[in-house]
């Protein structure tokens, strides 16, 4: 075993917030944030004997405005977060590059007729930029939930819905500042859940 040093990091955050509208019920949030990082790791090079020195310089820029929005009953929200990063390093193997990933989703929280409330999530994960086909995807993800109250609110029956559209995958590919990883899990991304929740007081007949 070895030890390396070297790795270190900072960040700078700014978030703007504004409310405006009648009873100021829009509200804006804009939080930028850049960061910058250096990692040090040990690693083997085809061709060359023994363990060598890995240093990575990282750099990232994101944006993540937020819209939120009250009408009547009704609550909306819609955010999008777009994150810039690029990678350098000084290893004689290492090809810099430029990745983008975004985040777009679109809630809701809805009053339905029939004493029906429906809450959910509409998104859209993107990533571009990498060598590998296998990493840059554009992946639709809507989750949703039905409520329903009986007996004046003591019988609850929600209904929960993950992954409708059945877009996610049960490998996930993550990249660090050496290198990537692949997780494979065992769960269905898809699924459906019903939950159903009685409550009830009863109070003592003697305080």
């Amino acid at each position: 075993p070895e030890n390396v040093d070297g790795n270190w990091s900072t960040m700078g955050k700014y978030t703007f917030i504004h409310s405006f509208g009648e009873a100021k019920k829009m509200h804006l949030e804009v939080p930028l944030t850049a960061t910058y990082n250096q990692s040090v790791d040990l690693m083997g090079v085809d061709g060359v004997a023994g363990s060598n020195l890995s240093r990575v310089y990282g750099q990232s820029v994101s944006v993540a405005p937020c819209f939120k929005a009250d009408w009547g009953k009704q609550h909306f929200e819609i955010t999008c977060q777009p994150t810039w990063e690029r990678l350098t390093g000084e290893r004689a193997d290492f090809v810099d590059f430029d990745a983008l990933t975004t985040r777009t989703t679109l809630s809701a929280t809805l009053k339905l007729p029939w004493k029906i409330d429906l809450n959910t999530d509409f998104s859209l994960y993107t990533r571009s930029g990498y060598a590998d086909a296998r990493l840059n995807s554009a992946d639709w993800v809507w989750n949703g939930r039905l409520t329903r109250p009986f007996f004046k609110g003591s019988l609850l029956v929600m209904l929960d819905g993950f992954d409708i559209l059945g877009q996610l995958s049960n490998v996930t590919r993550t990249i660090n500042a050496q290198g990537r990883t692949e997780t494979f899990t065992s769960v269905m991304p898809s699924y459906a859940l019903m939950h159903v929740v009685y409550r009830f007081n009863k109070e003592p007949k003697k305080r």
